[in-house]
């Protein structure tokens, strides 16, 4: 196998090799990817936005001639705000123009308008992504890309019915006006970085809450046929019912559809898996490998990266839920998955020194206490040592 650990996100996209994984996920590719993207955070970061633009991309498997290609990107061009998105995506059609034309969702909507906002999201979401950790502060990022910082530890953002918001109960956001009737497809962006957590109400009544590490990618206003949103990280929701237009969560491996309820999804990319939690109602859960799932409350979706397999189990829902509260409960739990969300919450990096493989705990972590009073408490409940070092955490055994 090759040597990816230099290549960026448009060299990906134009990877047959990931392309083919993408398409055609199996057990032995999804092992490979899946390692690697986990061994190197920065590279899967690159992997997660290529693979996000592969899946809006449809192929056309013939030949075209050369000033056909051409034709189709100057069309392509014509058709685009996004300068810089053109950049990546040309290298990519310069890598396969011989033998394949490709043809991106994203500008299918021009066509269709029932498919427009679904594929003008996953696209905005992928050209659009950025480390949620590169900053301190909440990002509010409006659709003409203006940049609102928020230095709160708890934001609480909440549109009105004409799409203005207001942050923390105080300053109003002014949205910038539309540019021109054909464009519909607006997007903003929330980013919030470890150690903080934030509250969004839409003026459809519905509340989403974004936990550390955690982005969300809406319209501006929710027209059409359904309201969607793209998550990376972990969300909780509750949907506002409205039978005419259903409620899409997206996260670039799962979808999940609901009318009305209330549900959590926990689909950071480093962790391997994306888990669905419902509380209430019921929710569709749709894999990238089309399996479907239908979930009843108080039961949970787990969906392996790696191999596509979906395993539903009865759970008590609030025990997936409770971290919008201040605190996390856990049954068995693995602790390097423990030590992540602390990792997040804290804004504290934990360096694990020694493996940590078959160590589970249960019981409650009050997400108040300092970092070193929670520490203090994962020593009582397993045979671990924890030092400071350089602003980060070691952990080993004892």
């Amino acid at each position: 196998m090759k040597d990816y650990s230099t290549y960026k996100c448009a060299d990906f996209a134009s990877d047959q090799v990931f392309i083919d994984w993408v398409k055609h996920p199996d057990h032995e590719s999804d092992a490979f990817w899946t390692s690697l993207m986990a061994t190197n955070q920065s590279l899967g970061k690159e992997m997660e936005e290529a693979r996000l633009i592969v899946q809006s991309m449809r192929f056309v498997e013939k030949e075209l001639p050369e000033q056909d290609v051409q034709a189709l990107w100057y069309s392509i061009i014509n058709h685009t705000r996004r300068n810089h998105v053109i950049r990546h995506y040309w290298r990519m059609a310069a890598a396969c123009a011989a033998s394949v034309a490709i043809i991106f969702g994203v500008w299918k909507w021009l066509e269709n308008d029932a498919g427009k906002q679904h594929d003008a999201l996953v696209e905005f979401a992928a050209s659009h992504s950025a480390q949620v950790t590169e900053s301190n502060d909440v990002q509010i990022v409006l659709s003409d890309d203006t940049n609102y910082a928020i230095a709160n530890s708890h934001v609480e953002i909440q549109y009105d019915e004409k799409g203005q918001l207001t942050v923390d109960t105080r300053e109003i956001v002014e949205q910038p006006a539309q540019t021109s009737q054909k464009e519909t497809a607006r997007f903003n962006q929330v980013m919030v970085p470890w150690g903080k957590r934030t509250v969004i109400s839409f003026a459809d009544g519905t509340k989403l809450w974004l936990n550390a590490g955690s982005r969300a990618v809406y319209p501006v206003e929710f027209t059409g046929n359904s309201r969607e949103i793209f998550i990376e990280g972990e969300a909780y929701f509750e949907v506002a019912k409205d039978e005419n237009k259903p409620f899409i969560v997206k996260t670039g491996l799962v979808e999940v559809k609901v009318l009305g309820t209330k549900f959590n999804v926990n689909a950071y990319p480093q962790e391997g898996k994306t888990e669905v939690a419902l509380v209430s109602g019921s929710v569709q859960v749709v894999s990238r490998h089309q399996k479907e799932t239908q979930l009843q409350p108080d039961h949970l979706v787990e969906i392996d990266h790696a191999t596509g397999q979906q395993a539903v189990k009865q759970v008590d829902a609030y025990n997936y839920v409770c971290w919008k509260e201040g605190f996390l409960l856990f049954h068995s739990e693995h602790l390097d998955v423990i030590l992540r969300k602390l990792e997040r919450h804290y804004a504290v990096p934990v360096v694990i020194e020694t493996p940590l493989d078959g160590y589970t705990i249960s019981g409650k972590l009050d997400l108040k206490e300092n970092i070193t009073g929670t520490l203090d408490i994962i020593k009582r409940l397993a045979p671990v040592q924890y030092q400071f070092k350089d602003n980060r955490v070691f952990i080993r055994k004892e």
